[in-house]
């Protein structure tokens, strides 16, 4: 009997063996085909980037930008495991991580490196548990796929291949989240058969789980809530309390929209905001956003000193000093004018603003046939650009006066100066 009980014991070993080695090698063809499918995407990736990398500014991903590569290294591992944090924890949400949301790791003894050890250390056990227990194949199988699910969806986010022009970004999440929440399932499962026999305490860890579901059901009705409107979004982001001058940007731009006292203050406070971190980055953009809102506002001064800090931040910023000059001109400095618009069309040769408003000077100065070519060349760029269309019917009402005056009476009759003035681009960037 005992030969027999051997026996089959051994026998069922070896089948027990026999299906771990099948199973294994059909993990490994799986797998395979897993690493095949993400080289030949990886492949037609840099394919569609003709064998150069998407170039984006140091605001869009700062870690990419650091010059050391410690920095860089110790920040991309903290950046990639805290997308597990926010699995964990999804309360702090963000429709933009950029800028200095997440500030640069750039020693060793920064205690945010606790967290990447912890993180890495616990998908290291979590795989060889997967890979050689020899307890339960569904461990083996559970192990394995939540895993795969988490880790190589996300690869292509993870700045390994190439530089991705985000720091974190929630969507890239969504199939990760699908693993993360099976290897929680499990882990779950297997601690409610620890606990049966202890009712109380197996009761207690029932109704956290009920607690926890139900808690999150709030948090995310809350944060669907939050994506109704701009204004809402931007909002949240804001008081995620995160070090971010784009989100404070975005939010003065949409509260300057609404156009009413009160908006506006909110829209200058935040521009303010903005403007600080901005002014590092190159940025011109709030200071000019800015300066059209002082002049919507007739607050002239204010207005033209914010345009030249965009001015001073990017000297090419052609909006800036096509505003700037026309708001000289206004003031009767028609010369300034003429030089900053020269500089602008110096810069931007095809830009139907520009072009429009050197038109306009030109016609307020009695220089038509110059006026006339260059209403058309605005024209010819962009058929569809209305303040152009208007300046040009403007410009042909004064020609057919003055052909309808004659030949002899041409030569007095003149436009008189500050009939017409330019148009500022007031479209906010």
């Amino acid at each position: 009997n005992k030969k027999k009980i051997e026996n089959n014991e051994k026998s069922n070993n070896l089948i027990n063996q026999s299906k771990l080695n099948s199973w294994t090698l059909n993990l490994f063809i799986r797998l395979f085909l897993i690493l095949t499918i993400i080289i030949l995407s990886l492949w037609f990736r840099f394919g569609l980037m003709k064998s150069g990398q998407p170039i984006f500014s140091s605001q869009h991903n700062p870690a990419s930008a650091a010059p050391e590569l410690l920095t860089r290294f110790l920040s991309y591992v903290y950046i990639a495991t805290f997308n597990i944090y926010l699995l964990i924890f999804p309360k702090n949400l963000c429709c933009d991580w950029s800028m200095g949301s997440i500030p640069l790791i750039s020693s060793w003894d920064d205690p945010r490196n606790l967290w990447s050890l912890f993180v890495i250390l616990w998908l290291f056990l979590t795989l060889l548990f997967g890979l050689f227990s020899n307890k339960s194949s569904l461990q083996r199988k559970v192990s394995i796929v939540s895993l795969s699910l988490m880790i190589i969806p996300f690869l292509p986010a993870s700045n390994i291949a190439f530089k991705v022009g985000f720091v974190i970004a929630e969507r890239i999440l969504y199939i990760p989240s699908t693993g993360f929440c099976i290897l929680i399932s499990f882990y779950l499962i297997k601690l409610f058969e620890i606990t049966k026999t202890y009712f109380y305490l197996n009761k207690l860890i029932l109704f956290t789980i009920f607690g926890i579901i139900f808690i999150f059901g709030i948090l995310t009705t809350i944060r669907s809530n939050d994506w109704e409107s701009e204004e809402k979004l931007f909002f949240s982001g804001i008081n995620v309390g995160l070090n971010n001058s784009k989100l404070h940007y975005n939010y003065a731009k949409v509260m300057a929209d609404k156009m009413d006292k009160k908006s506006d203050e909110i829209a200058i406070k935040h521009y303010l905001i903005a403007l600080n971190e901005y002014t590092w980055e190159g940025y011109p953009d709030p200071a000019f956003n800015l300066g059209n809102l002082y002049a919507r506002l007739n607050e002239k001064e204010k207005a033209k000193f914010f345009w030249k800090k965009a001015i001073s931040i990017d000297p090419k910023h052609v909006n800036s000093i096509i505003n700037l000059s026309l708001s000289l001109g206004e003031e009767g400095d028609m010369e300034s004018e003429r030089i900053l618009l020269e500089k602008a069309l110096k810069i931007k040769p095809n830009y139907p603003h520009a072009l429009s408003n050197m038109g306009v000077w030109l016609m307020t100065m009695n220089k038509l046939d110059e006026a006339e070519k260059y209403f058309k060349n605005a024209l010819k760029i962009d058929p569809n650009f209305d303040i152009a269309k208007k300046r040009y019917k403007e410009f042909l009402e004064i020609k057919l006066k003055r052909q309808n005056l004659g030949e002899a009476i041409e030569f007095f009759y003149v436009v008189p100066k500050g009939t017409y003035a330019g148009d500022k681009v007031e479209v906010r960037v």
